[in-house]
């Protein structure tokens, strides 16, 4: 909601706002410690078959930013290979619980 407020304001300055939505996204360290039991779960419900990498991610940001996305504004894009499109659940990713 907040991007399609700060379009609609900032619209008529012809500044565009748009907002990426990752899904899974692997990367090189730990940064969210999360099994690998979860992330098979996940990847399964992943129509592509894969998890997202930064580089994923970074060609959305390079599309928005460059003049072929020069009339969208207001935008949620979401890049996560489809998984969005109809998963209903995510496993549950804390401690296991007896």
């Amino acid at each position: 909601m907040f991007t399609k407020v700060l379009a609609m304001e900032l619209g008529a300055h012809r500044i565009n706002v748009n907002c990426i939505a990752p899904g899974l996204v692997t990367v090189e360290r730990n940064v969210n410690e999360v099994s690998e039991e979860v992330v098979r779960a996940i990847v399964a419900t992943i129509p592509w078959g894969r998890p997202g990498s930064p580089e994923d991610i970074a060609h959305a940001a390079l599309f928005l930013a460059s003049p072929f996305a020069e009339f969208i504004t207001g935008e949620v894009l979401s890049v996560d290979g489809g998984s969005g499109t109809g998963r209903t659940y995510l496993p549950y990713s804390g401690p296991t619980r007896r």
